[in-house]
């Protein structure tokens, strides 16, 4: 049983592989010219928030977005301190009812990105500053082609030195619970360790 899930792993991962060649690569280019992050009043230009690269890039929906302070203290957790300004976050709710987007982005965020410096501010300070982008419209989730991203998905990117953003993991949140969060954290740090490895 184990060979036979190694096998089903790997003819997978070879899959992805194959597809993500045959696609073309997707790029900074093709982002929105200035984005809207939690804490800010005006909108700033995104090649500000793209300076430090490589940049690893975590997308969630309203419902994943838990992981969005859950990653930087899985990173930790494994020994790896993620650089604060190379981490930047999308909230991608332009597919959230209309109560849940203004319930959300009203309090909800910024209740989220608080929680997260205080977990953490101790050993990342600067996480205070890493990004969290309010996709409002959806024009970050569709220069990523994740325009059928649903409420229980999220999604991982590098962007590498040459501005090229390559993706690294698409998957479900099963439930909201700790563990299921931390669970998929994990995840997503493995998934991003490569890019990332200096202990």
């Amino acid at each position: 049983m184990h060979s036979h899930r190694k096998w089903l792993n790997l003819v997978a991962g070879l899959c992805f592989t194959l597809l993500s060649s045959a696609t073309p690569a997707a790029s900074v280019n093709s982002f929105p010219a200035t984005v809207q992050l939690v804490g800010r009043d005006n909108p700033v230009t995104t090649a500000t928030i793209l300076q430090k690269r490589p940049v690893f890039l975590l997308v969630c929906s309203h419902a994943t977005a838990d992981l969005i302070k859950a990653v930087p203290a899985a990173w930790l957790e494994q020994g790896f301190k993620i650089p604060a300004d190379q981490f930047v976050s999308v909230a991608a709710v332009s597919k959230a009812p209309w109560l849940v987007k203004k319930l959300f982005i009203g309090s909800g965020l910024s209740s989220l990105v608080e929680e997260r410096t205080e977990l953490i501010k101790n050993r990342i300070p600067e996480i205070k500053d890493s990004p969290v982008i309010v996709d409002m419209e959806g024009d970050m989730v569709s220069a990523l082609q994740l325009d059928n991203l649903s409420k229980t998905e999220f999604a991982s990117f590098i962007i590498n030195q040459v501005g090229e953003v390559k993706p690294l993991l698409r998957s479900e949140l099963l439930d909201d619970s700790d563990a299921a969060i931390n669970a998929a954290a994990s995840k997503i740090v493995q998934a991003a360790e490569p890019h990332f490895g200096a202990k």
